[in-house]
């Protein structure tokens, strides 16, 4: 006989689901700009409504109180107080205090949608599945839209030109490829810590689509990222399947063999493709050209800029190096600090970094235990080549991983085994699973 008892992961209805998925979506078009009077939104900024209204709509069965794990608290302090730190030397240090104080407008915003889905961890496990499947029909959109920019040779909205090559790349409708790439492969890490509530042929459906897209982008970083977590991901599910597993090496044996020999009847010169791919494979980790040097002289810059104005403790105020430069370091440059790393520091001072530091780390040690450490060596990796934390994702992708720590760790928490006669060992194997 079914049980009457609302299971604890599921929503009160699929309303609430379909909204929550419609929220998520307007957090992958932040190239769209929406002008309120004197203010610019973001898409991704109509979702915090939608949140907002599922969450105060949200009745979770009674014998369902998930509490607040000891971390949170010390989470959101270093949070708000790296917010607060950036704020002072927004409003006191700034070149254009209106501008910074804006974009932290913005970044209040994200630490508020972080916030209410964490609110609904309770549901979040019910959504992973149709958020998946969302995710990748719009990553099949986008496909489709660079297909047809290079079919016409004219640039949409799904793409921009390569500056070194005859071809496109794909940036979905973000505002440049490297955040494109870095919202898909930490996607792909939130999905992996949430592996269990996904069937099979969809997960492999999103890393061969998510894969292809991450390639398009033609960002570096998020190549081999990605195929660390596709790795992963192999070997968590397909362990069991030696076959499988032989046949991984052997397929990826076989691209080599493919791409060594291409040369011989396909040459960079005919074939932008294969350009790209081989200049950016050869240009890794070269930091003597391209955005390499770019990102090089730019840091250089700013660590010069903290030391000769004497602005380790107050720092330049949020998005102070686009304010401090005209121009950028390089003819092809944008005067942008693209390092989350350096800008950390350069808009708020050393305390500042200092606690944004922190409220990573502590993220890291209380999720660590359901596999969030490939999301946060991604980010770490993916925001020292562009700054991402100015939208939305990367918080709420941050947030539904703390859901599923704070969902095992009330799992495996102790459980009184005389309670319907229920036995220790049974008990165990329940807290297991």
């Amino acid at each position: 006989m079914r049980s009457s008892a609302r299971d604890p992961g599921e929503p009160l209805t699929r309303t609430a689901r379909f909204w929550f998925i419609c929220a998520f979506v307007l957090m992958m078009i932040p190239s769209v700009r929406i002008s309120v009077g004197p203010f610019t939104l973001l898409p991704e900024h109509l979702a915090i409504p939608i949140l907002l209204l599922i969450w105060l709509g949200n009745r979770p069965h009674p014998n369902v109180r998930p509490r607040a794990a000891p971390w949170t608290a010390a989470w959101l302090a270093t949070t708000i107080l790296w917010w607060l730190f950036t704020l002072v030397a927004s409003a006191f240090v700034a070149p254009s205090a209106m501008e910074s104080l804006r974009l932290l407008v913005w970044i209040c915003a994200n630490v508020l949608a972080c916030t209410i889905v964490f609110a609904l961890r309770s549901v979040v496990g019910a959504v992973i599945r149709p958020l998946v499947a969302a995710v990748t029909i719009a990553m099949l959109v986008s496909l489709f839209g660079w297909v047809a920019a290079q079919i016409s040779g004219s640039a949409n909205d799904f793409v921009e030109s390569d500056y070194a090559t005859a071809l496109f790349r794909l940036e979905g409708l973000f505002d440049e490829p490297n955040l494109y790439a870095a919202f898909l492969t930490l996607t792909a890490c939130t999905i992996y810590v949430w592996r269990s509530a996904i069937s099979t042929g969809l997960l492999w459906a999103f890393l061969f689509v998510g894969g292809l897209s991450v390639y398009l982008t033609f960002t570096r970083v998020a190549w081999v990222l990605w195929a660390a977590v596709a790795a992963a991901f192999a070997v968590r599910r397909l362990r069991r399947s030696m076959g499988v597993l032989i046949a991984i090496p052997l397929m990826a044996a076989l691209v080599v063999f493919i791409f060594g020999a291409a040369p011989s009847t396909r040459t960079a010169e005919s074939d932008p493709l294969l350009s790209a791919t081989l200049g950016r494979l050869s240009a890794l980790f070269d930091l003597d050209r391209g955005t390499g040097l770019t990102r090089s002289l730019t840091i250089d810059s700013a660590l010069q800029d903290l030391t000769t104005h004497g602005a380790w403790l107050t720092g330049f105020g949020f998005n102070g190096y686009s304010q401090m430069h005209d121009a950028g370091v390089t003819s092809y440059a944008a005067a942008y600090l693209p390092t989350l790393w350096v800008a950390i520091f350069y808009d708020g001072g050393i305390l500042a970094g200092v606690f944004f530091i922190l409220s990573v780390a502590i993220f890291w040690f209380a999720t660590a235990r359901v596999g969030s450490s490939l999301f946060v060596i991604s980010f770490a990796l993916l925001a020292a080549a562009t700054n991402n934390i100015w939208f939305a994702f990367p918080w709420v992708l941050g947030a539904i991983i703390a859901s599923r720590a704070s969902i095992s760790q009330r799992t495996a928490a102790p459980v009184n085994t005389e309670r319907r006669g229920r036995a220790p060992h049974s008990t165990a194997r329940a807290a297991a699973s």
